[in-house]
């Protein structure tokens, strides 16, 4: 199994058992409830801002169950009020509060202090003693979490029916699941779930995985020492933190260019000159030593002068602009030895291009890095006499269908994206909402960050050359971690775009300017 920074996801049975055996006795699982609530609370201030800045007597909505996710969810409530000036709370569940569970009145206790000098107004509604409508800023879902067995009985059914017809907010978080969700329900929509401490199945395997929303971790320190003891192997898992921890270090005195990755990239047309000039931005801005890009010759001058970081090296093109045949002369003069190959972005759907670039890939040793018109049945053919270095493909949906030959109906499985990889023998990262996903036709690694910031043109191609430059380093150091460096960059790069959402709005961002967001990625987190 690749060593991937990475926690396993649990059915919601396990995972009880888990924290059972982790929080003995009423003082751990407080703590573990504190550190979720600052968490939690310290998230959606930050996430908030992906929609608009904060508003003056903003008004929040929280729904609390009698469990431990309305304690989770009293406690985010609480951070938010020491965080922001006063507003409106409106705390609604079934139930009253003398019916909760012993730590969620806790919890509401240390929301009551946060409330008495914070100058934030309270209201307190029992179901079915609620408002025809409710509108406002922030609606936080602690209703219902991993104990929740279908079907939804009265008066939970008509509460979660009065939130989902009744509530309107910009910004709908659920803690933990979506109330109501199961491997069999689709339970309450939200725009982001926060998975706290482990994640659950039903996140990913349940109906419409769209519902969560973005799908982002709260670690707080489940697996610091260990792992359950059952079978774990072939279990989907979530990528963490952690995954970016060697690109936080400091670069040793004694590197070089070289050993920071040649990355060499192979694309561009006369049609699409944009994204080989992006790949190459991300290759560079990622920190690889040195980059390559053959290009057409005419798209030469224009890019040296807006990357001139990046060797530009003309190729000749068909009548159409792509590049052609003659492409074979100049890599064969040049003999290059890339740490990593990077070829698609760009690239003409010319068969002439195609047969190129697939002989080019196929006897070349290095690693090589599959994207946009590079997958397709043509050159995975040529690609089968590959004898060495390993294959990543970055596929979106179509293009995985188009590359494998099947077609897939409503969410791809992670048992079906397995086998497409395993038939390929490629490692494939797929790039569908809700979340990446990455596999080796073995393992499969979630990916919870990014999101809707990054559907828009280009996204991907910065996506390979960050894909590149990061096999490059791996290789340029003798590593053969290839799964590492794949998670990394994708880990990187949505991290960058979440970034981005939450400074500057989701809606007016442009491509590139993702780039900016990738020092402060690794230096703030």
């Amino acid at each position: 199994m690749c060593e991937i920074p990475s926690h396993p996801i649990l059915t919601c049975q396990e995972a009880m058992e888990w924290e059972g055996s982790l929080l003995r006795g009423e003082e751990l699982e407080w703590n573990a409830m504190n550190k979720v609530g600052q968490s939690l609370g310290a998230a959606i201030a930050r996430d908030f801002t992906e929609v608009m800045d904060w508003p003056d007597q903003a008004r929040i909505l929280v729904l609390v169950g009698k469990g431990h996710n309305g304690g989770d969810a009293l406690l985010a409530a609480a951070e938010l009020i020491r965080r922001k000036p006063p507003g409106h709370l409106s705390v609604v569940s079934s139930s009253t509060s003398s019916q909760w569970k012993p730590l969620t009145r806790r919890a509401d206790e240390v929301l009551r202090e946060a409330l008495s000098s914070s100058g934030w107004a309270r209201e307190d509604i029992v179901f079915p003693r609620t408002p025809e409508k409710w509108s406002g800023d922030v609606f936080l879902d602690g209703l219902l979490g991993m104990q929740f067995r279908p079907p939804l009985r009265d008066p939970l059914r008509g509460l979660v029916e009065w939130c989902r017809q009744c509530v309107q907010a910009p910004f709908r978080v659920a803690v933990d699941l979506p109330s109501g969700r199961s491997a069999e329900t689709e339970g309450l929509p939200a725009d982001i779930t926060y998975a706290t401490g482990i994640a659950k199945d039903p996140l990913l395997a349940g109906p419409k995985p769209t519902s969560v929303g973005r799908l982002r971790y709260l670690d707080i320190g489940f697996f610091d020492q260990g792992e359950p003891e059952i079978p774990l192997s072939g279990r989907s898992r979530l990528v963490t933190a952690e995954v970016l921890g060697e690109l936080r270090q400091a670069r040793s005195s004694d590197t070089y260019k070289n050993r920071q990755g040649k990355v060499w990239l192979i694309g561009g047309s006369m049609r699409y000159p944009g994204s080989i000039l992006l790949s190459a931005m991300a290759a560079v801005r990622s920190g690889a030593g040195l980059v390559y890009a053959m290009v057409p010759d005419k798209l030469v001058p224009a890019f040296a002068a807006k990357l001139p970081e990046v060797i530009w090296i003309g190729c000749p093109v068909t009548r159409d602009g792509n590049l052609a045949r003659e492409t074979r002369d100049v890599w064969n003069e040049l003999s290059p030895d890339p740490d990593a190959l990077v070829i698609g972005p760009g690239l003409g759907p010319e068969s002439e291009t195609h047969y190129l670039v697939g002989e080019i890939g196929a006897e070349t040793s290095a690693p090589l890095v599959l994207d946009a018109q590079a997958l397709n049945p043509l050159i995975v053919s040529l690609l089968r006499r590959k004898k060495t270095g390993p294959v990543l493909a970055t596929p979106h949906r179509r293009e995985l269908e188009k590359l494998s030959g099947h077609s897939f109906s409503g969410h791809l499985s992670d048992s079906e994206l397995r086998q497409v990889a395993g038939e390929l023998g490629w490692w494939v990262l797929l790039k569908a909402p809700p979340f990446t996903r990455i596999t080796d036709g073995q393992g499969l690694w979630v990916v919870p960050t990014g999101g809707p910031v990054l559907a828009r043109g280009g996204s991907g191609d910065l996506l390979a050359g960050m894909v590149g430059r990061l096999i490059a380093r791996e290789k340029a150091t003798c590593g053969e971690r290839w799964g590492l460096a794949f998670a990394q960059a994708a880990y990187w790069h949505g991290l960058a775009g979440d970034k981005a959402a939450s400074r500057e709005g989701a809606e007016t961002l442009a491509t590139s300017d993702f780039l900016r967001y990738l020092g402060p990625s690794l230096r703030e987190e």
